[in-house]
């Protein structure tokens, strides 16, 4: 039954309620029955950048490697699923493409980002390799307090690459998203600009 008593016959996938006759879920906001349908089978079956994204909220899902990624960290991390308050982060990159050579599921905190001063440090810190590609761009997102995503926060383990003998020694702070919004970010420009 909904807020106004009318009784519907269809069901709605996990995640979402009924609300004034549409369905409705944090991620997607308000959509048709059938919408929900559509937007919970995009969410599960692990989406691509580049995908249909449109009824999820713009969010691009990493969950397929989450569990993996987490190799990519010390002892000690944390897993939380609701940010308890705003969020400010920086990530380090390359002008490749969201979904084209670049992803949104590794981030730093500002506060992290402050201790840095060359981005030898950002790679050494955050155990960036070379072949992982350049960093000669940044980006600043800011994460709404009460948001629900599952991330990872924790340090950065240290990184090898055998072939060439280049090691990042890691230790700084990073934070790994099962999934994240591109409209969270709020500037990106070229370092040194």
């Amino acid at each position: 039954m909904n807020e106004r008593g009318a009784h519907y016959e269809t069901s709605l996938p996990p995640g979402f309620v009924e609300r004034n006759g549409h369905a409705w879920n944090p991620d997607a906001g308000y959509v048709t029955f059938g919408e929900a349908w559509d937007v919970y089978n995009q969410v599960i079956s692990g989406l691509k950048y580049g995908d249909e994204v449109s009824n999820l909220g713009k969010r691009i899902s990493y969950a397929k490697h989450f569990e993996n990624e987490l190799l990519n960290f010390n002892e000690g991390y944390e897993i939380k699923q609701v940010l308890e308050k705003d969020l400010l982060l920086v990530q380090y990159h390359s002008d490749a493409e969201i979904g084209k050579g670049r992803t949104l599921k590794f981030w730093t905190t500002t506060s992290e980002a402050n201790r840095f001063s060359t981005i030898d440090e950002v790679m050494d810190n955050l155990a960036l390799l070379s072949m992982w590609g350049d960093r000669s761009m940044v980006s600043v997102a800011k994460v709404p307090a009460g948001t629900r995503v599952k991330h990872a926060i924790g340090t950065a383990r240290k990184q090898i690459n055998l072939e060439t003998n280049e090691i990042r020694e890691g230790g700084g702070l990073q934070i790994l998203f099962e999934e994240f919004d591109p409209s969270w970010i709020i500037q990106t420009k070229r370092i040194g600009n």
